[in-house]
């Protein structure tokens, strides 16, 4: 039995077994952070999907583009769907398989819910079944796939949403590897689009979603797959990363940790590289009186994995702050605070922003790179008037050894939700039917 046969085995036994409490409330926790990162997305990208559908792209449907009154096919309103929820740069990820999940996840399957009239069961199948192999496919490949340019949310969160697809429809064995065959070949993504003052980065989440979708369809039909789609000498795992972890596809061991469990949740709207150095920033600011305007000096030091895209400070742009370690420390000094808000180009584009950014110093800490991929921290050393004040952090909150609680997710909901004019008692009502059980449709 080759690598794909004992993959697709895996997936259909995973998405039999009796999903607990613990994970159950886990993914509607999850599903809620994801509708407030969605909302906010709609809010923000709204001329442009105007301008999408004036070009001729999307075609009409019956299913919802969350946020807003449109309708449209369920393959294109799950792409807008996901290109919205990772628009504000505010959705989950995890740290050892480097990539975004509920974005796509969510997307597809709110899609998929409504196409196909699914139960909720069904639903939360779907979801937890994407989550454990969008990961397990991303750590079978990385670091290499990211060294090698790859973004992990377009290739493997597309192979995550068609096995999500293939478990929530019951797909038999040769309809789920047909369809394993057909994402896999439609994985792509890379991560230039991060780069620069690019808005593109969540196309990659929303062609996973679109591209997922479609081979999870082709599945269904029945067509022939490649005898191993994954392990061929041209297959996925050979192409995508210069070694391979392949004890993640060949076993899914019952003792495991659900994957889902191990995602993080973002409270501030930046990479996740930038979050240790930005709750180091805040430590200090909120510890200590210190006055930006006699800062000499900012040292950061982070893992190498981090500095790739991430250590620029010509910073001029919203999308350009979210990506950049040094806007995130600055701007956490100055204001004592990293949420939405000081991600706005007015902040951005402050003097006191722009003359701070020029005193960052910013380099690989050895020690911390050591510590890959089980802590992902930062070193941050503020200079002035003088005096040295310091701080580390390990765990940045919203990882699973500093968790975000259920009070915090809410919070963060609500908070977008509000930003996207959904007024207080909807929110509350969306809050309180997603933690129920409910696949909320209706904003």
């Amino acid at each position: 039995m080759n690598i794909t046969d004992q993959f697709v085995n895996n997936v259909i036994s995973f998405s039999k077994r009796t999903l607990s409490e613990e994970v159950l409330h886990h993914a509607r926790k999850c599903y809620l952070d994801y509708l407030g990162c969605v909302l906010a997305g709609a809010k923000t990208n709204s001329d442009k999907l105007v301008e999408m559908e004036n070009s001729g792209l999307l075609s009409s449907g019956n299913c919802t583009v969350l946020g807003t009154e449109k309708k449209f096919s369920f393959r294109d309103s799950g792409y807008i769907n996901g290109f919205n929820a990772h628009s504000m740069e505010l959705d989950d990820g995890h740290r050892y398989a480097m990539l975004h999940i509920e974005a796509p996840l969510f997307s597809a399957m709110t899609a998929l819910y409504e196409k196909e009239h699914l139960t909720a069961e069904a639903f939360y199948k779907g979801i937890i079944v994407g989550y454990e192999v969008t990961v397990r496919v991303s750590r079978a490949l990385q670091p290499w796939h990211k060294v090698r340019g790859f973004h992990s949310t377009g290739t493997c969160a597309t192979i995550g949403v068609a096995m999500a697809a293939a478990m929530a429809l019951n797909f038999d064995y040769d309809q789920t590897k047909s369809a394993l065959s057909a994402a896999a070949s439609s994985a792509a993504g890379l991560l230039e689009m991060l780069s620069d003052d690019s808005e593109l980065k969540p196309y990659n989440v929303g062609r996973a979603v679109l591209d997922g979708l479609t081979a999870a369809y082709i599945g269904k039909c029945g067509y022939i797959p490649p005898v191993d789609i994954l392990g061929g000498k041209r297959g996925f795992l050979n192409v995508m990363s210069d070694t391979q972890n392949i004890e993640f596809l060949e076993t899914f061991d019952e003792k495991d940790t659900p994957s889902i469990l191990g995602n993080f949740f973002k409270p501030y709207p930046a990479c996740r590289h930038c979050h240790s150095t930005i709750d180091a920033a805040l430590q200090i600011a909120k510890e200590n009186i210190i006055d930006p305007k006699e800062i000499e000096k900012i040292r950061i030091g982070v893992y190498k994995l981090a500095l790739t895209g991430h250590d620029h400070i010509d910073v001029k742009t919203t999308k350009s702050a979210m990506m950049s370690i040094p806007y995130g420390a600055v701007v956490s000094l100055v204001k004592k605070d990293a949420g939405l808000p000081q991600f706005d180009e007015d902040v951005v584009l402050s003097p006191d922003i722009q003359d701070l950014l020029q005193k960052v110093e910013i380099e690989e800490d050895a020690e911390l790179t050591s510590l890959l991929p089980d802590i992902r921290g930062s070193k941050v050393e503020v200079v002035a008037n003088g005096k040295n004040y310091n701080s580390r952090v390990d765990y940045s909150l919203g990882e699973p050894e500093n968790p975000m609680s259920d009070s915090d997710i809410i919070e963060k909901f609500k908070g977008l939700a509000a930003f996207a004019e959904i007024d207080k008692d909807s929110a509350s009502m969306i809050v309180e039917k997603v933690f129920n059980g409910e696949v909320v449709l209706k904003i």
